[in-house]
């Protein structure tokens, strides 16, 4: 398991300051590839970091959580202002970015 930023194009590091923090929980390919435009489109309101996982990886849905755990701290490290972190993803990204933020304290989670 990978946590990258997402290669957008974007190089201005001043202005990713400014903006609010992404995670991209890509479906079960693992890279997110056929998200790349959708990523580039995002990165223009997001610091877009992205997980990644081999597409051969068997573990379990709870596994899988805990890496979404571990990439969301690594993030609030990385970025101590305070920065809106944002989680996102596509078919089971999705589906493990709504399980997450659904069990998540301090968020503004309508179910908290």
């Amino acid at each position: 398991v990978r946590y990258d930023k997402a290669e957008t194009g974007a190089d201005d590091d001043k202005e990713a300051q400014n903006k609010s923090v992404m995670l991209f929980l890509p479906g079960l390919d693992g890279k997110g590839s056929y998200s790349h435009d959708t990523l580039l489109s995002l990165s223009d309101d997001y610091d877009v970091y992205k997980l990644e996982f081999d597409s051969s990886d068997r573990s379990t849905f709870l596994q899988a959580v805990e890496f979404v755990l571990q990439g969301i701290r690594r993030l609030e490290l990385e970025h101590p202002g305070g920065e809106e972190l944002v989680l996102a993803g596509e078919s089971f990204g999705g589906l493990l970015a709504s399980y997450v933020s659904a069990r998540m304290p301090d968020t503004d989670n309508p179910n908290n």
